[in-house]
C-alpha cells in the first residue's frame, strides 16, 4: 500500500509527495533529486490504483509526482482520482530525475524549500 519515508533537511514542514512509482523502481533518485535541490519532502508512495485511493483517502499532500514507468496507472487516473478525493493537488509526470526536482520547486514555490 503506502510507504512513509521521509526526507528531511530543514525546521518548517515537510513538503508532502505522493510519488506514484511501481514498487520495483529504487525511490532513491527521486529522493536524492529533492534533496539536492534543497526540498525537504516526506514521500509517500503508490504504485496502483488501490493504493493511490487509499493515499489520497487517508493523507493529504502537495504534490504528487507521476513516474511514467508505472504501467498500472495513467497521468489521467491519477489526476481523476485526485479531483474525485477533493484534492487540488498538482501532478507532475517525469522520465528525468533531475528535471523533476525543477518541476517541483516550480509548484510548490519558494516557500517550502
Amino acid at each position: 500500500m503506502c510507504n512513509h519515508g521521509s526526507v528531511s533537511l530543514g525546521l518548517q514542514r515537510a513538503v508532502r509527495v505522493l510519488l506514484v512509482q511501481p514498487w520495483t523502481i529504487d525511490a532513491a533518485p527521486i529522493e536524492n533529486a529533492l534533496r539536492e535541490a534543497g526540498v525537504d519532502a516526506a514521500l509517500a508512495r503508490a504504485d496502483f490504483e488501490a493504493s493511490l485511493q487509499a493515499a489520497l483517502s487517508h493523507d493529504q499532500f502537495d504534490v504528487v509526482i507521476f513516474d511514467r514507468a508505472t504501467s498500472e496507472l495513467t497521468r489521467e487516473a491519477v489526476e481523476t482520482c485526485t479531483r474525485a478525493h477533493g484534492r487540488g493537488v498538482p501532478v507532475i509526470a517525469f522520465d528525468d530525475p533531475a528535471q523533476l526536482a525543477a518541476e517541483v520547486l516550480r509548484v510548490i514555490g519558494p516557500r517550502r524549500h
